[in-house]
């Protein structure tokens, strides 16, 4: 596609790092609409509580890379650099284990009630994230593996500078990128639309919109990884490492769907005594 959207002498702006940067804005501006639904009050709670966020995201998704890839990184440099390189190093899951200890710790500090934060966190994780996905799309990362057959839809990757791995270059490949994508997008649109209302009336506990995102993001990376050609099976066990964390991330919105319906049992009592 087009890895390299610019180039001026020594300096290249990659479509990754872009897709990022533009992510970042997005999710950031739309985050910012939910100020007063989360009874922030004031300016300086809203960027702790972004930033927090934006950093705990990035630091995961870095480290959790490099703990399953260490070969990757042979020093301090080396990691430091994958922040602004095209090529792969960057774990989604451990993004969504960083955000979920940032808003953790963030709540903590603002004295913020965890669920209802998390809720609101997880209706802008899937807009950034299908934007993200667009960037790894443009860069070539993440690709498709060839389809059995004709595939109306199938895209090719020419330009060697893409993060293709070898033997991809020139072949037509699942477009997984925009699979992801469009998954993310549609699972925003549900969350936000169905499910969020009922939450805000109390027909449903707080905690599942974010329940409801990580049971979705579980099935729909699960099923795109089928997809994918760059993610060899997991020890031979029929499944990549990928469908694994899918599964461990579903466990964990069935933990969250616990916890929330207690809650809510806990503050109804309450409530009646």
């Amino acid at each position: 596609m087009h890895p390299i959207l610019l180039r001026a002498g020594n300096f290249q702006l990659t479509s990754y790092v872009a897709l990022i940067a533009l992510a970042g804005v997005c999710s950031l501006l739309f985050f910012r609409r939910f100020k007063g639904v989360l009874g922030l009050p004031d300016d300086s709670s809203f960027w702790f509580l972004a930033n927090v966020i934006g950093i705990s995201g990035v630091i995961g998704g870095r480290l959790f890379d490099l703990l399953l890839h260490p070969k990757n990184y042979a020093g301090v440099g080396d990691f430091l650099a994958a922040l602004t390189t095209n090529k792969d190093g960057f774990s989604t899951f451990g993004v969504l284990g960083g955000v979920m200890l940032g808003v953790w710790f963030a709540c903590r500090n603002l004295r913020m009630d965890y669920l209802r934060t998390l809720d609101y966190v997880c209706l802008v994780i899937p807009v950034g994230h299908g934007i993200a996905r667009i960037g790894c799309f443009l860069n070539g990362c993440c690709h498709g593996c060839v389809p059995h057959g004709d595939l109306p839809w199938a895209v090719v990757f020419t330009d060697p500078a893409a993060a293709v791995h070898s033997g991809f270059l020139g072949q037509p490949l699942h477009p997984t990128q925009l699979y992801e994508a469009a998954g993310d997008w549609l699972l925003a649109g549900v969350l936000y639309f169905l499910v969020r209302p009922r939450v805000e009336r109390g027909i449903l506990p707080r905690g599942l919109v974010a329940v409801g995102y990580f049971a979705g993001y579980g099935l729909i990376r699960f099923i795109t990884d089928f997809y994918l050609g760059n993610s060899p099976e997991w020890n031979g066990a029929g499944v990549t490492l990928g469908q694994i964390f899918s599964l461990v991330i579903i466990m964990l919105a069935v933990i969250l769907l616990r916890v929330a319906i207690t809650q809510k049992r806990s503050s109804s009592s309450r409530a009646a005594q």
